[in-house]
């Protein structure tokens, strides 16, 4: 059993909890599961993110990822890798990137680097807890042998995953090059995953940004969200984007492209 330690406020923004209290309409949902029946859970009086109390502790989750737990729970699929990674790649094409240099921090195997490598011809490094079989060759497993900066550092699917992503992110930025950007994917959705430490949502997600005085692009979609942090991005309302973790480009109301177009010509 895993070392459960009392979460003393709200990891995006730092307010105070109050026991969470589900919704009826949420109990409805199917995909509900028995999630915060198992772990308890409790909801930010500031931003609103529900968050697990007690959570695993930074010892218990890093061995977690790094004994194998993680996969037995869930085992990858390797198709809806691939797909989400040639999105990704063509997100990052669309914004007009191009790095040099990519720095994927919860890389799993390196799918998302691998494309990146051969779209933009870029040097890549993966960093990972886990031990899963490579599809590239660096990867390595403590920040300690993440050297240098970087162009681009993506954190796709992670970021809820980390019990200080204030702390995580600030690390994050250390390791950015000057006008480099950071791409975060983070699902906005409950679910019955004891691995996803809390549901970060909109309010709490810029409340953590605009703490830290970041330039970034909210991207909202209707499961997960995009964020794009750095110096090329201002903060402005966005149209909703809609795509799915299954669909290699995006799905939307208008043609994403036109949009993209539109915001940064």
């Amino acid at each position: 059993m895993f070392q459960m330690l009392s979460v003393e406020s709200c990891p995006l923004c730092g307010g105070a909890g109050s026991p969470f209290v589900p919704t009826e309409e949420l109990l409805a949902m199917e995909s509900f599961g028995n999630f915060f029946d198992v772990y308890s859970a409790d909801t930010c009086q500031t931003c609103g993110t529900i968050y697990q109390n007690p959570g695993m502790s930074d010892d218990a989750l890093i061995e977690y990822y790094s004994n194998g737990a993680y996969r037995v729970d869930h085992p990858p699929n390797l198709a809806i890798e691939e797909k989400r990674a040639e999105r990704l790649a063509l997100l990052v094409e669309r914004f007009k990137i191009d790095p040099k240099s990519v720095l994927d921090v919860g890389c799993g195997r390196g799918t998302l680097l691998k494309y990146l490598e051969i779209y933009f011809f870029s040097r890549v490094l993966g960093f990972d807890y886990g031990y899963e079989p490579p599809e590239i060759d660096d990867i390595v497993h403590s920040k300690d042998d993440v050297e240098g900066k970087f162009d681009l550092i993506t954190c796709i699917h992670v970021m809820e995953h980390m019990p200080h992503p204030v702390k995580e992110l600030e690390w994050m930025l250390g390791k950015l090059n000057p006008g480099g950007t950071i791409l975060l994917e983070i699902p906005t959705y409950l679910c019955n995953d004891m691995s996803h430490l809390y549901v970060p949502n909109r309010k709490g997600l810029e409340f953590m940004l605009d703490n830290l005085g970041l330039e970034y692009l909210y991207v909202e979609g209707t499961h997960a969200c995009n964020i794009l942090i750095g110096p090329n991005y201002s903060k402005y309302e966005v149209q909703e984007v809609f795509y799915t973790a299954e669909s290699p480009d995006f799905d939307t109301k208008k043609e994403a492209y036109e949009w993209l177009s539109e915001a940064y010509g």
